[in-house]
C-alpha cells in the first residue's frame, strides 16, 4: 500500500474509534445509571421517606462535627449518589462545625463549602488551637450574619504569636455584623493558670452583640490595658458565667439589664464591684452562684467592706443561690440574712459546696445558728437545702442537730447533708 492509502486507511480507523469510544461512554453512563436506579431499590434508606432518611443522618452527627474524609457528615457524601443527595438536602446537617488548629493549608475552603450547605441557616461554629488561620476568619466573617453560637478555647502556644492571632481573628470579626449572635464563650487558657489572653479585642466584639443571650468568659488579663470608656451593654443577655481568673476589672464594663443567670469567682470580683453590677444592671436575677476561695487573702476578700447582704438586697427575684467554699464568716452572713424575713423573699433553693474548715463546722454553737435559719425559713418558698461536705465531716454534725434537720423535712424543707469527695 502506498502512503496515502496507508493514511487513508488509519483515518478511517481512528473515525471508527472514537465512534466505539462514544459507544462506550454511553454504555457505561447507562450502566451507572441503571446500577444506581439497584442501589436505590436495594439501598433501605434510599428508600425511605427524605423526612426518616435526614433524621436518621442526624443522629450519626457527633457533638463537634469536624472537617475530615471519614468525619461525619463529609462521609455521607462519599457512599453512593442517593446518600449524597440525602445529606445535601439537611441543612442543619452542615450549620456546625468545629475546627482545630494548626490546620491544612487548605481549611478555609473546606469551611466555605461546609457553611454553603448549610445555606441560610444559623451556625453554630468552635475553634480551638493556639491560633486561628487567618484565611478561616476570613470565611467566619464572610457569613458573620448567620452565626448563632460561637466558642473558642484557646489553648496556649506558650509564644507571641497565640494572643497576636486571636487578636488578628477578632480584628477580622469587628468588620463583620451579628443580628443572629446568641451565644459567645471564650476560653483563655484551657486548664493552666499560666497564660491569658487580652480583653480589648474582646471588649470590642462584645459591643457589635446586642442580642447575646448567653455569655461564658474565662481567662483574660486586663492588667496593663487602658480600660475602654464604652460601656458594653448586652440588653438581652440572660446568663454570665466568669470562670477563673476574671477580674472585677473586666466585669465592671459589663451592662446586663435582662440577666437571670450569674456565677461568679469571688476570689477574682469584689463584693463592691458585684454590688455596682447589681445597682447599674438591675436584673431580674433568678440564680446566683458565688465561688469563693481557701487562699489566704483571695483578691474578693482585701479591703471590702461590702457586706454580702447589700449585694443579696438587689435581687429579690433570686430563687436559687449557690455558694462555693464559703469561710465560716460568710455561712455566719448568709445565716443572718436568713433570718431575716425581708430578705431573698423567693429563695427556693439554697446550695453550699465544698465547706473548707472542719473545726468551725465541730461546733455545736455554729450548726445552732445554721438549725435557727433554716427553721425560720419555715413557711417560706424555701424547699430544698443542700450541703456538700468535702470526705467525712458530715459526721461533725452533732445527732441532736441531725435529728433536727430531719423534722424540717417532715415540714416541707428538705435538708441534705452530702459528704462529697474531691475529684483528683
Amino acid at each position: 500500500m502506498s502512503v496515502k492509502e496507508l493514511e487513508a486507511r488509519i483515518e478511517v480507523l481512528s473515525a471508527d474509534i472514537e465512534v466505539q469510544r462514544e459507544t462506550l461512554k454511553k454504555l457505561e453512563s447507562s450502566k451507572s445509571r441503571l446500577q444506581g436506579q439497584l442501589n436505590a431499590i436495594r439501598d433501605p434508606v434510599a428508600r425511605l421517606p427524605l423526612e426518616i432518611s435526614a433524621e436518621i443522618f442526624l443522629q450519626c452527627l457527633p457533638t463537634d462535627p469536624k472537617p475530615g474524609a471519614e468525619e461525619i457528615p463529609t462521609v455521607l457524601l462519599n457512599i453512593c449518589n442517593a446518600w449524597t443527595s440525602i445529606a445535601l438536602s439537611i441543612p442543619t446537617l452542615w450549620n456546625s462545625i468545629h475546627l482545630v488548629f494548626p490546620c491544612s493549608k487548605h481549611l478555609h475552603k473546606v469551611v466555605e463549602r461546609w457553611i454553603q450547605h448549610a445555606k441560610p441557616r444559623p451556625l453554630s461554629i468552635s475553634l480551638s488551637g493556639p491560633f486561628v488561620d487567618p484565611k478561616v476568619a476570613q470565611v467566619i466573617l464572610r457569613h458573620s450574619g448567620q452565626l448563632n453560637q460561637l466558642s473558642i478555647a484557646a489553648f496556649p502556644s506558650y509564644s507571641d504569636d497565640s494572643e497576636e492571632s486571636y487578636d488578628e481573628f477578632f480584628h477580622v470579626m469587628e468588620k463583620g455584623t451579628y443580628p443572629l449572635l446568641q451565644t459567645f464563650s471564650f476560653d483563655g487558657h484551657s486548664g493552666t493558670d499560666e497564660y491569658f489572653f487580652d480583653w480589648n479585642p474582646i471588649h470590642r466584639f462584645l459591643c457589635l452583640t446586642p442580642y447575646l443571650v448567653d455569655c461564658v468568659l474565662q481567662g483574660i488579663d486586663p492588667s496593663g490595658y487602658m480600660y475602654p470608656v464604652e460601656q458594653v451593654v448586652l440588653p438581652k443577655l440572660r446568663r454570665l458565667v466568669f470562670t477563673h481568673d476574671t477580674s472585677d476589672d473586666i466585669f465592671r464594663f459589663i451592662t446586663a439589664p435582662e440577666l437571670i443567670i450569674l456565677a461568679l469567682p469571688m476570689f477574682d470580683v469584689t463584693r463592691k464591684q458585684l454590688l455596682s453590677f447589681l445597682e447599674c444592671s438591675s436584673p431580674p436575677l433568678s440564680d446566683l452562684l458565688l465561688e469563693h476561695d481557701q487562699r489566704e487573702k483571695p483578691r474578693g476578700d482585701v479591703d471590702d467592706p461590702t457586706r454580702l447582704e447589700d449585694c443579696l438586697a438587689l435581687v429579690p427575684t433570686l430563687t436559687r443561690l449557690e455558694i462555693w467554699c464559703p469561710k465560716p464568716s460568710i455561712v455566719e452572713e448568709l445565716v443572718a440574712i436568713l433570718t431575716s424575713s425581708n430578705m431573698l423573699p423567693n429563695l427556693f433553693d439554697l446550695v453550699i459546696q465544698w465547706i473548707p474548715e472542719r473545726g468551725a463546722w465541730s461546733e455545736s454553737s455554729l450548726w445552732d445558728t445554721v438549725l435557727s435559719a433554716f427553721s425560720a425559713r419555715l413557711g417560706s418558698p424555701l424547699r430544698t437545702v443542700r450541703i456538700d461536705f468535702h470526705s467525712d465531716w458530715t459526721l461533725a454534725m452533732p445527732p441532736r442537730i441531725r435529728e433536727a434537720m430531719q423534722d424540717l423535712s417532715s415540714n416541707g424543707l428538705d435538708v441534705s447533708i452530702v459528704r462529697v469527695r474531691r475529684k483528683r
